[in-house]
């Protein structure tokens, strides 16, 4: 289960971020056009002080259009990127839309059995733990406690995984589809639970 380096998750971010730059520009210069008008066009000698007729309802129109064009940038950003990104180094649960867009950004959840839908089977290594929530890496192997190598990997081997932190319907999916992890939580830890 690893990211890839480059691929669409950087590709993405980079163009909402390039999008949510030219909104702010956008807006900067929208900005800048109307202090020049009040400067130079709205005439200082009469009370109230507004804007031409003619210029206000466009100039209101504009200002409207690109905070909205701003925070909806913003909303697709976190919704496509951010959050799915976020929740999923958090160990937090995926949705399946939020699952395919992190499997889009190149992440390999390891091996997908045939038959089996992958969503589902994903959320098969999602573990919450009295220490928070992580997901099973079955690729993994433990580390090496005399190492000095620091790698980045997401999720947990399955020896780094107590078996009573996995649900029933968890511990069943091992078991039966996946018996060669089931057994690697069963060596790492002694105090398995019953066959639920």
């Amino acid at each position: 289960m690893a990211p890839s380096q480059e691929g669409p998750q950087n590709e993405w971010a980079g163009e909402f971020h390039r999008a949510l730059a030219a909104a702010h520009e956008a807006t900067e210069a929208t900005r800048a056009v109307s202090d020049w008008l009040w400067t130079h066009v709205v005439a200082s000698h009469v009370h109230p002080r507004d804007m031409p007729a003619d210029l206000k309802p466009s100039l209101d129109s504009l200002n409207v259009a690109l905070k909205a064009l701003t925070e909806a940038l913003r909303d697709a950003f976190n919704r496509f990127s951010s959050d799915p990104t976020a929740k999923f180094v958090q160990g937090r649960p995926l949705t399946q839309e939020e699952y395919y867009l992190i499997r889009a950004m190149g992440v390999d959840f390891g091996t997908v059995l045939a038959g089996i839908d992958p969503y589902d089977q994903f959320r098969m290594l999602q573990v919450k733990t009295t220490n928070g929530s992580c997901y099973i890496n079955v690729d993994a192997r433990p580390r090496d406690p005399s190492s000095q190598e620091t790698e980045g990997r997401f999720g947990r081997p399955p020896e780094e995984v107590d078996l009573r932190d996995l649900t029933p319907e968890q511990r069943r999916f091992f078991r039966e589809k996946r018996a060669d992890v089931y057994a690697r939580f069963a060596a790492a830890n002694t105090k398995a639970p019953s066959r639920s």
